[in-house]
Parts: structure tokens; C-alpha cells; sequence
């Protein structure tokens, strides 16, 4: 509705204010989403580094979820992440370090990126717990302030 002076009545005022409001809690919105992802960028791109080679988003979840559970199974991460068993299982060997025998020289070498430990339960032989190894809590560590920013 349109005043005589031109102005808008405080009819239209109130249905334009919701809307500024609305923005600026986009907005905000917005830069608290800019944020992370930079956060995140910089922690793909320091664990990058530390493994020295690229790693999927999958398995920086991996980490940070073993190293709030200290020890856990594979079993026990394939469900709580909802994840195909056999895709952890690739996943935690690859984060692991292993022996491979060298088809060229027949010797055995050391593969994995060493973040994680395997080890077979005492008492359930077939359970084998994961958990970090000191390089890979030094690095979810680092993660961790990084994203806390």
C-alpha cells in the first residue's frame, strides 16, 4: 500500500524486515559453511602431505572415528559408518603398514602409511582391534585443530 508522501505503509515495512532477517541468517549461515570447507581444505591438504600421497575424505572418517574410540574393530566401524565391511577392510590396510614381498627382489617391504595398528584380540582370535599408531594420533591431533577453528 502506497502513502500519499510516497513512503511504503508499515504494512509493507514488516513483510520486507523478515526477509533482511532472513538474509543476514543466510549469510551467516554461509560463512560458517566457507569456513569449514577451508578448514577441511587444509586438513586434506596437511594429511596429504603427512601420508604423502591423497587419500579419500573416507578415510580421514576412519581415523577420527577410531581415535574417538580408541580400539574398535572393523566389524564394529563398517557398521557404526555404515560402510561395506570389505571397504574398511581396504581402507584400514591401506592406513596400515604391512609387509609385501617385492616381486623384482623377492624381499620383504614394508607398505601402508603406518596410522593405524592391527591386533588380534587375546581371548577372540578372529576379532582384530584397530587403533591408532602415535603418528596417526599426532596427525588426527593436528586435524583436530585445524577444524576447530
Amino acid at each position: 500500500m502506497i502513502m500519499a508522501s510516497g513512503g511504503l505503509s508499515q504494512f509493507s515495512v514488516d513483510k520486507i524486515n523478515p526477509l533482511r532477517h532472513k538474509s543476514k541468517i543466510a549469510m551467516h549461515h554461509m560463512e560458517g559453511l566457507m569456513a569449514g570447507l577451508k578448514g577441511l581444505s587444509e586438513a586434506l591438504a596437511y594429511l596429504r602431505k603427512e601420508a604423502s600421497e591423497e587419500l579419500p575424505i573416507r578415510h580421514l572418517e576412519i581415523l577420527v572415528y577410531v581415535h574417538n574410540k580408541s580400539e574398535v574393530s572393523v566389524g564394529h566401524l563398517a557398521k557404526d559408518l555404515n560402510l561395506p565391511k570389505s571397504a574398511v577392510s581396504v581402507a584400514v590396510k591401506r592406513l596400515s603398514q604391512f609387509p609385501e614381498r617385492n616381486t623384482k627382489t623377492g624381499n620383504l617391504e614394508m607398505k601402508g602409511l603406518g596410522l593405524l595398528d592391527k591386533e588380534r584380540d587375546p581371548e577372540y582370535q578372529t576379532l582384530v582391534k584397530i587403533k591408532l599408531t602415535p603418528k596417526g594420533e599426532r596427525i588426527v591431533k593436528h586435524l583436530d585443530e585445524i577444524l576447530s577453528v
